[in-house]
């Protein structure tokens, strides 16, 4: 189902609590399932995996194959790692991540999570 605008916060926990992994881009669902200690990858484009702290529970998934990476819009009023309100590329980093590579970094996360004793 597409919960899109049909989920509270308090449903959003919820939902992220009962979850048995969670996938997200760098948003506050991933900070979220964090939070809960959930497994989960959280894609970057736009932004730098590097400045976050991972745990046990959490993968950051990017590639960086782009030296204008993370972002650098020439706009001082925005972070580096937020989405660039232009990009001079057509966006390129973001036809960088495979599916499949997102999917397989899921699922050996979820499995290492198993794994682990509580």
């Amino acid at each position: 189902d597409n919960l899109v605008g049909k989920t509270t916060f308090k449903g959003l926990c919820s939902l992220i609590k009962n979850s048995k992994a969670v996938l997200a881009n760098d948003n506050g669902i991933s900070h979220l399932s964090r939070f809960f200690q959930k497994p989960n990858v959280t894609v970057y484009t736009f932004s730098d995996s590097r400045e976050y702290l991972w745990g046990q529970h959490s993968l950051g998934i990017q590639y960086r194959e782009y030296d204008c990476m993370p972002c650098v819009s020439g706009d001082v009023r925005y972070p580096k790692d937020n989405v660039p309100p232009r990009c001079n590329y057509g966006y390129r980093c973001t036809k960088t991540l495979k599916s499949s590579e997102v999917i397989r970094a899921l699922l050996s996360l979820v499995n290492k999570s198993k794994r682990a004793p509580d």
